[in-house]
C-alpha cells in the first residue's frame, strides 16, 4: 500500500500508512533540539555520541541519524518556548510564509541636519544583479522507486509512483539559496522569511518554482564536459605502510575510481554536482598494487600503500630532478647513548642522503 502520511518527529519525516497497525519503534528520531554554534550544527539530544557529531553544513545535519525509537505520529511536534518579551513580532505582507519574527531591536538614529548645498551626496554604487540560477533536471526515462525524497531545498515531496513522461508539471517549490542562520533567526538566503524556532523554518514554503522535481544526485549530462576541481592531499607513513588523503568531499565509491600501480595511483572521482577530480599522483618508492586499498568516506577519499621494502620515504611525489632537499632532511637523532640518540654527539644520516 502507498504510504499516505508523513511523521512529524524530528529527523525522522517518514511515510506511513495510519490505518496500518504499528510495532511501536519504526520511528527513529531526534526528541532533543537543533543547537546551531559557531557554525556547528548538531541536535542536543545526541550531540556527543559517535556518528553524531556535529558538522558545519546544513544537508549533512539533516541527515544525522536519530537517536531515539517510537512510534509514527500525525501530531504535531511541542511547542518551542515563545520568544522573550524584547523580541518583536512581524509581518511580512510581501511574502506568503507563516509568521516571522525579529530579534533585533529597532534603532531610530536622531535626524541629521540637511547636507550644505555645496557638498555634493557621493552617487550610489549600481545595483549587483542577483546570480543565475542554474536548475537540475532528472532524465526522465530513468525509473523512481516509490518512497523517493525530492533533494531541492524546501520541497521534500515524496514520489508515490507512476510515469513521470506522462505529466507536464510536479509542481516542485524550492530555496535555490542557502540556509542563513544569524542571531538566532533563520531563514534562506534567497528570500525574506526570518524565524526563530526550528520546526517554523522548515516549513518556510520554497520560493521559486520548478516544473520537476529532483529525485537523483546531479550529474554531468552525457556530451558535457565534468567540471574538474583540485583536492587537497595529505599523508603520513608507518615502517610498511603509507596513508594519503585526497580530500574530495563526497566521492562515490565505483569501479575504476582509484587505480594502484607500482609507482603511481590513478585517481578518477566523481563528485557531486556533476564535478570531478582527476590526477595520477606519481610515487617516490615503489608499492605493492595488489595489497594496497582505498577507503572511501563522507570528507575524503584515504589510500592505505603497502610499501614494497619496508624503508622511510622523504617524500610522497618525487621530486624534480637535481633538486636538492632542504637542510637537515631526514635527519634522525637516537633516544640514548653516544650516537642515534636523543643527547646523542653524531647525526644519524640514512645512506641515500649521505654527502
Amino acid at each position: 500500500m502507498v504510504p499516505t502520511a508523513r511523521c512529524t518527529r524530528q529527523g525522522c519525516t517518514a511515510t506511513f500508512d495510519p490505518s496500518t497497525p504499528r510495532s511501536g519503534d519504526e520511528c527513529t528520531f531526534h526528541p532533543g533540539a537543533p543547537v546551531f554554534h559557531e557554525g556547528l550544527k548538531s541536535w542536543s539530544c545526541c550531540k556527543d555520541l559517535p556518528g553524531h557529531k556535529p558538522v558545519p553544513d546544513f544537508d549533512e545535519f539533516m541527515k544525522i541519524p536519530g537517536c531515539s525509537n517510537g512510534e509514527h505520529t500525525l501530531s504535531a511536534s511541542p511547542a518551542s518556548p515563545a520568544p522573550s518579551p524584547s523580541q518583536s513580532t512581524t509581518h511580512s505582507a510581501a511574502d506568503a510564509a507563516p509568521q516571522t519574527f525579529s530579534s533585533v531591536p529597532v534603532f531610530n538614529p536622531p535626524a541629521r541636519a540637511a547636507a550644505s548645498p555645496a557638498v555634493r551626496a557621493a552617487s550610489p554604487a549600481p545595483a549587483k544583479e542577483p546570480a543565475a540560477v542554474v536548475e537540475d533536471n532528472d532524465d526522465l526515462a530513468r525509473e523512481v522507486p516509490v518512497g523517493t525524497r525530492c533533494r531541492r531545498r524546501g520541497c521534500g515531496k515524496v514520489w508515490e509512483g507512476g510515469e513521470r513522461k506522462e505529466r507536464e508539471e510536479e509542481g516542485c517549490n524550492w530555496h535555490p539559496g542557502p540556509p542563513v542562520f544569524h542571531e538566532g533567526s533563520q531563514g534562506y538566503a534567497c528570500c525574506r522569511p526570518r524565524t526563530l524556532h526550528f520546526d517554523d523554518f522548515l516549513a518556510i514554503p520554497g520560493c521559486r518554482p520548478a516544473k520537476r522535481h529532483l529525485f537523483f544526485e546531479p550529474q554531468a549530462q552525457a556530451g558535457e564536459a565534468a567540471t574538474h576541481v583540485p583536492a587537497r592531499v595529505d599523508w603520513y607513513q608507518t615502517p610498511r605502510t603509507v596513508i594519503v588523503s585526497v580530500f574530495a568531499k563526497g566521492a562515490q565509491e565505483r569501479e575504476g575510481a582509484v587505480v594502484f600501480g607500482e609507482k603511481e595511483v590513478k585517481l578518477d572521482l566523481d563528485l557531486p554536482e556533476g564535478k570531478k577530480h582527476v590526477r595520477t599522483l606519481p610515487l617516490s618508492a615503489e608499492i605493492k598494487p595488489a595489497e594496497s586499498s582505498a577507503k572511501f568516506m563522507k570528507t575524503k577519499v584515504e589510500l592505505t600503500l603497502q610499501k614494497a621494502t619496508a624503508t622511510p620515504w622523504n617524500v610522497l611525489e618525487p621530486l624534480p630532478e637535481h633538486a636538492a632537499l632542504p637542510p637537515a632532511y631526514a635527519l634522525t637523532f637516537g633516544v640514548q647513548g653516544r650516537t642515534g640518540s636523543v643527547g646523542a654527539r653524531e647525526a644519524v644520516v640514512s645512506g641515500e642522503n649521505a654527502r
